[in-house]
């Protein structure tokens, strides 16, 4: 309880002193924003490359986003040390495991729920070979949250490349996450209240609907787009407060990153619920 009130006492001071600083904002500049270009730059032209080239682009952060999300993992209180999967053990297997479920994409949503299975049994099985007894049940929804959430955040697009959605609608998701992204850093960096950030990523969701709608108006008729994007603006927001209850405030050292993580956080919710849609709703 000490350690989690000294973590939080050091991100109000951090972000008390960007707020006195730089009149309530962090510099919007650096390389947070140029890679953060790169990144979505480089998607797009794997979207437009195809399916195959858009899951390979996607396993590489879900891999590390899965490790970084082991790392923060702690053993079962009251487990024997020598019994537990080792740090890297862990970060192995939920690396590899949610780098695999972006391919299981290819297939369709059963090729997802199959590769997410795979992933989770694998976890699982590793965790009774090491402890020699049924895992504890915050050490399974810690596998289900590093593997799982992680693969199927990075399988979202790949989803909806395969289908006949095709190069826009794959791009429509990108660019939601994009356009929360932008606007909650750029806004909400720094920034004295919580919510300043998640609101502006939601306003430039909703700006970025506009061109949608205009995009998807013979392919979704009848206000369809509009409804994705009001799906994406209310679920995109949970993805980085998932995130960080994945990486556990008390378990994670002070000033530890996950970089990949937060590069797919507002797909983590948001993701999987648009691709759903336009993959039940769109014929094939």
């Amino acid at each position: 309880m000490a350690r989690r009130q000294v973590a939080q006492q050091r991100i109000r001071d951090a972000r008390q002193e960007a707020a006195r600083t730089l009149g309530g904002r962090a510099e919007p500049t650096g390389p947070h924003v140029r890679l953060g270009i790169l990144w979505h730059a480089v998607a797009g032209a794997a979207v437009l490359a195809g399916a195959p080239s858009l899951a390979v682009w996607m396993a590489v952060p879900a891999g590390l986003a899965g490790a970084q999300v082991a790392r923060a993992w702690k053993a079962p209180e009251g487990a024997d040390p020598l019994g537990v999967p080792s740090p890297k053990a862990r970060m192995w297997v939920a690396g590899i495991g949610a780098a695999i479920v972006p391919f299981g994409g290819l297939a369709g949503l059963l090729g997802i729920a199959v590769a997410s299975l795979v992933v989770l049994l694998g976890s699982v099985i590793l965790e009774l070979i090491a402890t020699r007894h049924s895992p504890a049940p915050m050490s399974v929804v810690r596998h289900v949250l590093g593997t799982g959430l992680v693969g199927w955040a990075a399988a979202s697009p790949v989803l909806v490349r395969h289908g006949s959605q095709g190069v826009v609608a794959t791009l429509a998701l990108l660019a939601f996450a994009a356009f929360y992204d932008a606007g909650s850093y750029l806004l909400g960096t720094g920034a004295v209240g919580r919510w300043e950030g998640p609101v502006a990523g939601m306003a430039s969701v909703a700006a970025c609907t506009v061109a949608v709608a205009a995009i998807f108006e013979s392919v979704l008729p009848g206000g369809g787009a509009w409804g994705l994007g009001l799906l994406a603006a209310v679920t995109a927001p949970m993805g980085p407060w998932l995130a960080t209850r994945m990486l556990g405030e008390t378990e994670v050292r002070p000033g530890e990153r996950a970089p990949a993580l937060r590069r797919l956080d507002s797909l983590l919710v948001m993701g999987p619920a648009v691709a759903v849609v336009l993959a039940t709703t769109m014929q094939r």
